[in-house]
């Protein structure tokens, strides 16, 4: 019986192209990986955690955790359907249905715009979101554990906890992964310790499982994190570095938590209310104090408000710096930020040159400040994430 010699080397390369098909089907797999977007909005009484996730490309769902002061400490939680076509995201829900939104996706954010003018009653509840800043994610295991039993767990309320979520804590400040946590975890260790301040222990056990180098650089996220929001609720005319020390005890007076204390109370520009309520309502959180941290760029230690270019930036780690220029009471604030759009800052200016009709050296002398402001933003850490 005769055999033909070339039977295996076809069997052997069916069986190499049936393995490449086979690798190109899992990556294909792992490239649906379930895509996430997370944010938050937050209001004078109330503040609202968003999650969008798409197991595929279009169908999906959001789930939205509410917290309203006047509840006190309770929590809603609101679970929709949620499917994207071209740049409608459409939701539906027990009680609302076929609710849609504009969504837009960007170069490191998304955002969900309002279609309408009038509230909703879901993502939209209130006439001051002009928009929904979110953040797309590839999870990990351990992202998903700190979002669950950390953002959205009840951390913050337990007067004890367990170690992992200590580890949880910890790990996120050493990794700064995602930012858009940070107003939830800087408000939540803030009156956390203030109610159970046993639970530093915790902390402090987690960070010395860690080595040296990354010790310090967590402690130091930490502390950041703990100082902006105990700032927020301080009146900022009036903070002295003493009184941090007199709400957390158990913290002995360093020279790293008052450099944070220092870096946090920047005196600013005196604006008036009605600059300084555009400023504040630049950011879709509310009480961000951004309208009490300007800075003149060209004269930082003038504090009167006069025609020239400032830098404002909402007090906590997050917040980016920002740029506007103010001539004759016309106010060109600029979309875009520094430290990863400098094109889009450049492109602005333009505009602004037209629109405020500013002088040859005042161009000069601008675009010398924005380069300079380039350059600063450029090497700037907003947490791990905007850049």
């Amino acid at each position: 019986m005769r055999t033909n010699k070339w039977i295996p080397v076809a069997l052997a390369i069916n069986i190499i192209m049936l393995l490449l098909y086979s690798m190109g089907s899992q990556a294909a797999t792992l490239e649906k990986d379930i895509n996430s977007y997370v944010g938050e909005v937050k209001l004078s009484d109330t503040r609202m955690s968003i999650r969008l996730t798409f197991d595929d490309a279009n169908i999906g769902t959001l789930k939205i955790s509410r917290w309203n002061k006047r509840l006190g400490k309770t929590k809603i939680e609101e679970s929709y359907f949620a499917s994207l076509e071209a740049d409608t995201l459409t939701l539906a829900g027990e009680i609302f249905y076929d609710i849609k939104y504009l969504f837009k996706r960007e170069k490191e954010r998304s955002y969900i715009y309002a279609i309408n003018d009038s509230p909703d009653g879901v993502l939209f509840c209130d006439k001051s979101i002009r928009r929904i800043e979110l953040k797309g994610k590839k999870e990990t295991n351990a992202d998903s554990l700190f979002f669950s039993r950390i953002i959205d767990g009840d951390f913050f309320d337990q007067e004890h906890s367990e170690e992992q979520d200590y580890n949880l804590v910890i790990r996120h400040c050493l990794s700064h992964t995602d930012e858009s946590y940070d107003e939830t975890l800087s408000e939540g260790l803030c009156r956390m310790l203030q109610k159970y301040p046993q639970k530093i222990e915790g902390l402090r056990k987690a960070l010395k499982r860690l080595p040296p180098k990354q010790r310090e650089k967590a402690n130091y996220e930490m502390m950041v994190l703990i100082v902006s929001a105990w700032m927020m609720e301080q009146d900022s005319d009036s903070i002295e570095p003493k009184s941090f020390y007199h709400t957390y005890p158990f913290f002995k007076k360093s020279s790293m938590i008052d450099r944070i204390l220092m870096e946090q109370k920047l005196k600013g520009v005196c604006l008036p209310d009605s600059i300084a309520e555009q400023i504040e309502n630049y950011y879709n959180y509310k009480n961000t104090n951004a309208s009490k941290n300007v800075v003149n760029l060209i004269s930082p230690n003038n504090y009167n408000f006069v025609d020239g270019i400032y830098a404002f930036k909402g007090m906590g780690p997050h917040f980016p710096r920002q740029i506007f220029v103010y001539k004759r009471e016309k106010i060109f604030i600029f979309n875009s930020r520094g430290d990863y759009n400098p094109e889009g800052v450049i492109m602005e200016f333009c505009s602004c040159i037209k629109k405020l009709n500013l002088t040859h050296k005042e161009i000069v002398d601008y675009l010398n400040v924005i380069c300079l402001y380039l350059q600063e933003e450029e090497v700037a850490d907003y947490g791990d994430t905007i850049k």
